[in-house]
């Protein structure tokens, strides 16, 4: 905030006299001392004065933070024209949430070519914030302002063409405005560099390049670039494997609270990869994940409960992780959660309950889930034996290259010899 707030202090249009003295004092640190100086010279209707006063109000600086005192000094400074407080008022006003307003002054900011209101008009009709929600408007906008080097609106412009949000897609031209946003030291922009590197998107696969970009994006915090980094180095597919950073990338990453790091720092101490086997450890990365929403960490955790993995085995805590992931979708929670019911496993013998959570994990592809929904029509597990869906089933994973499930077909077909030719 003081920052940002020093760096609009800069861009006062007059700094002679008093005046550049209070912005010496401020630029030090000391606001007390800013205020002391432009109080009076605000009093007696100096702009720039009215200006860093309501900066002082709005950020603390020097006196107690205030919106109301600062709104009141910067609509002081606007009535005499001063374009930075045109400014500082739209961004306060939306804070305040007052959007109406604070949209007509960052329009008013941007009609005279100022890249950040620029930026700020683009993200209310990217947004629909007190206007229709206009994506090719909100390009524009954008556009204008990365123009003229606003790394923000380079940022927001890259995604538009790189996902054809608006805008035509078009690789190139999001890995220019990206590039343009990296250079400026954007750490998301950055990371998208070496995505687009990664992947040959817009540019020339260059693995050196991705390499180079998730680095510079990761060591200024960003948690995708880490966990990214990571990857590379677990897998050693694109760059040699070095197992020792990949737990490092995984850590910073998952420290920052994202779930797929610290699933797989989880597994690295679960499966001792590069590190002596924790899985006391394991198991708190994935509880960190799953309560993060992970569906893949929850599986895992629910089968650490399931088997007493570096926790106390406990199958209602299995059961109850198990169903957190099957109902985000993950199939093969729901194939665990469907051997449970099928099995008695720590829960209540339900064929019902097995058959459902089988079906919807075979929807989705899970070989295993169709061959034991397949077993349970054969046999007549908590049911009339039905050979003619079993061997339907069978099918579809003997179609899908299921030498397993063909040898079941094989098995069925010498019992029921009129169901496999009709």
């Amino acid at each position: 905030m003081k920052k940002t707030l020093l760096a609009l202090l800069l861009t006062a249009s007059l700094f002679a006299g008093d005046f550049e003295k209070g912005l010496k004092a401020a630029q030090s640190g000391d606001f007390k001392t800013a205020y002391t100086i432009w109080k009076p010279l605000a009093d007696k209707g100096n702009a720039d004065a009215q200006d860093a006063l309501g900066q002082l109000y709005a950020g603390g600086l020097g006196v107690t933070q205030d919106p109301e005192k600062a709104m009141a000094w910067y609509r002081a400074a606007v009535k005499q024209g001063h374009v930075n407080a045109q400014l500082n008022l739209a961004l306060l006003l939306a804070q305040l949430g007052h959007l109406d307003e604070a949209f007509s002054w960052y329009k008013k900011n941007a009609d005279i070519g100022n890249p950040i209101a620029q930026y700020n008009v683009g993200l209310f009709y990217m947004n629909g914030w007190s206007v229709k929600k206009d994506i090719a408007k909100a390009a524009a906008w954008y556009t204008a302002s990365a123009k003229q080097g606003y790394a923000p609106a380079q940022l927001n412009l890259g995604y538009l063409y790189g996902s054809g949000t608006g805008v035509k897609q078009d690789y190139k031209e999001a890995f220019k405005w990206y590039r343009a946003a990296a250079e400026a030291g954007i750490p998301q922009a950055q990371y998208n560099v070496g995505l687009y590197y990664r992947n040959g998107w817009g540019v020339k696969k260059d693995i050196t390049q991705a390499l180079k970009w998730y680095t510079l994006a990761a060591e200024r915090g960003d948690a995708i670039a880490q966990f990214n980094l990571g990857v590379m180095h677990d897998k050693g597919e694109e760059i040699e494997q070095n197992l020792t950073k990949a737990r490092e990338w995984y850590t910073l990453s998952a420290q920052q609270g994202f779930a797929d790091a610290a699933h797989n720092l989880a597994m690295i101490y679960l499966k001792g990869k590069g590190v002596k086997s924790d899985p006391e450890a394991g198991v708190r990365w994935l509880r960190i994940a799953a309560e993060k929403g992970n569906a893949v960490a929850q599986n895992d955790l629910g089968f650490c409960y399931e088997h007493g993995n570096g926790v106390n085995q406990n199958k209602t805590e299995a059961l109850k992780y198990y169903r957190e992931a099957a109902e985000r979708g993950y199939p093969q929670a729901k194939f665990n959660l469907a051997l449970m019911y099928d099995d008695g496993n720590g829960v209540e013998q339900n064929f019902a309950k097995a058959m459902k959570w089988y079906e919807a994990a075979a929807q989705q592809g899970h070989e295993m889930a169709l061959m034991n929904l397949g077993y349970m029509y054969y046999t007549g597990r908590g049911m009339q034996p039905d050979p003619e869906k079993a061997y339907e089933l069978w099918m579809i994973g003997a179609k899908q290259g299921s030498s397993k499930m063909q040898e079941n077909i094989d098995i069925l077909c010498r019992r029921y010899p009129l169901v496999c030719h009709q």
